[in-house]
């Protein structure tokens, strides 16, 4: 197996990401109003809890299995929504703010719950 630098991991990863934001309007049928779960809520107010995939795990193969949309939703990104929670336990903050109100005090807060809430508000 050929080992990648951390330096080609970041500039390709950044690449795709970059290239994903391009070809976001090709998925516009896979949001189409009809097809929203009825406890999707509006992005741009994320909370503490994690959005429901407005979408299949499956919906955007070849380019991403459903196996890896599998794990980034319900390992990875479910990680960053109960680290944030326990933060905010922890530090008393009410846990029915929304996390863009904590990222706009982030300096007043924890590694631990800066952390997190930046990595829930990015998911």
């Amino acid at each position: 197996m050929k080992k990648t630098s951390r330096r080609k991991f970041i500039t390709h990863g950044a690449a795709i990401g970059f290239g994903s934001v391009l070809a976001a309007p090709a998925f516009g049928h896979l949001l189409a109003e009809n097809q929203m779960p009825e406890n999707f809520t509006n992005m741009n107010d994320t909370g503490f809890d994690q959005t429901p995939l407005p979408y299949a795990y499956n919906a955007l193969e070849p380019s991403i299995d459903a196996t890896t949309m599998d794990i980034h939703y319900n390992k990875h990104a479910a990680a960053y929504s109960k680290n944030l929670k326990d933060a905010a336990a922890a530090e008393g903050v009410d846990a029915k703010s929304s996390v863009e109100k904590v990222l706009a005090n982030v300096s007043k807060y924890s590694v631990k719950m800066r952390n997190n809430a930046g990595g829930h508000y990015n998911h």
